[in-house]
């Protein structure tokens, strides 16, 4: 590892290894797009990486291959869940425009937010918020925001319900 740039690598009880950035780059020519996209989801959530840190390691290694797609995958949206996947079928089965999912938001990340009307969803299942930690900051993010919240059963038991309270407010927002 002597090779690597210094501030790609780090140790770990005496064992040295890539940061978390430098793996997402080397991983990224062997990985389709949808699955870097995940990596660098995870990698955020579970590692508070951000698309700073690494387009830092990005331009720390300039003739690396994957850049285009490493970058690429910053940007674009993914879904985590089942729950976020109904959800978009559920939206594309009545005609409701698309959100834009999993994107930083004012420093929060959100699951679903629609730019042009400034409305935005979260999905609420028991697998993903049942910590004290993740239920912490689901009640701090609603402090900080109008965010709309649906739940597993919203989606898939009560999904006209859900899809009549969304029309509404994308019909006051427009």
């Amino acid at each position: 590892m002597k090779f690597l740039h210094p501030l790609d690598v780090w140790t770990y009880d005496e064992i040295p290894m890539t940061t978390v950035p430098r793996t997402l780059f080397d991983m990224a020519p062997k990985l389709s797009p949808a699955q870097l996209t995940r990596a660098c989801h995870e990698a955020w959530v579970r590692h508070d990486v951000t698309p700073r840190h690494v387009e830092a390691c990005i331009a720390r290694n300039p003739t690396k291959r994957g850049r285009a797609k490493l970058l690429a995958a910053l940007g674009a949206d993914a879904t985590l869940s089942e729950l976020e996947d109904g959800f978009l079928e559920l939206l594309r089965a009545n005609g409701l425009p698309a959100p834009r999912t999993n994107i930083d938001l004012r420093g929060d990340k959100v699951d679903c937010h629609w730019p042009q009307l400034g409305i935005t969803v979260e999905l609420l299942s028991y697998r993903y918020h049942a910590s004290r930690y993740a239920f912490e900051e689901d009640v701090a993010r609603r402090r900080r925001s109008n965010y709309i919240a649906f739940t597993w059963g919203d989606v898939f038991e009560r999904g006209p319900r859900t899809v009549a309270e969304l029309s509404r407010a994308i019909y006051a927002a427009s």
